[in-house]
């Protein structure tokens, strides 16, 4: 903060915070955006020297997107283990990416392993979306069991009851015995009797 603010005027601190206030979205675009905007500096150089190398040349020549594809390729040929390291690499490079986040948690889930982590990349895509409700899927993944159970999970933490009951009970249509959705349904339940009069 110091070096983009030395020799602003002393209101230049208050003004970045309205600026970026006043766009809905606490992103580090929207920061640096009303940073140049008032200071005409460009802070994304300096944020860079912060990045370790890689993550610094990925997002200079745009990886993310690239990491991305490749993941669902390796994902599509069931190596996902590498389509985590993928998506890993990608979200290292672009943090902000809900297609990411809920990408991987479905990659996780599909692995068979950390569950805790896919639970992690759920509220990772809640939060996220509070700032961009942008959120696309794969075509060839919108029927996949446990992408509708990931995706019920989100709108479930956003408090999108009808609709995670929705994709619940698709999940249950396509794989009658998918126990983490006959958990999230009971869960749905036992949080709706203890609000109901």
């Amino acid at each position: 903060t110091q070096q983009l603010l030395e020799g602003q005027p002393l209101g230049a601190l208050a003004d970045i915070i309205g600026r970026v206030g006043s766009s809905g979205s606490p992103s580090t675009e929207a920061i640096c955006a009303a940073v140049q905007a008032t200071t005409g500096v460009d802070c994304w150089e300096l944020l860079l020297d912060y990045a370790p190398e890689d993550v610094r040349n990925g997002i200079r020549e745009g990886r993310a997107p690239q990491f991305h594809s490749e993941a669902m390729g390796q994902a599509r040929g069931g190596d996902y283990s590498g389509a985590i390291q993928l998506l890993d690499s990608a979200i290292e490079i672009a943090p902000n990416d809900t297609d990411l986040h809920v990408c991987l948690a479905w990659a996780l889930r599909k692995a068979g392993e950390r569950e805790a982590e896919a639970e992690r990349q759920v509220a990772i895509v809640v939060a996220l979306l509070r700032y961009d409700s942008r959120l696309s899927v794969p075509s060839w993944l919108a029927e996949d069991a446990e992408m509708l159970y990931v995706l019920g999970r989100v709108c479930q933490r956003a408090g999108q009851v009808p609709r995670a009951r929705e994709l619940f009970g698709t999940v249950l249509q396509k794989d009658p015995e998918h126990n983490a959705a006959l958990a999230a349904l009971s869960e749905l339940d036992h949080q709706e009797a203890l609000t109901d009069p």
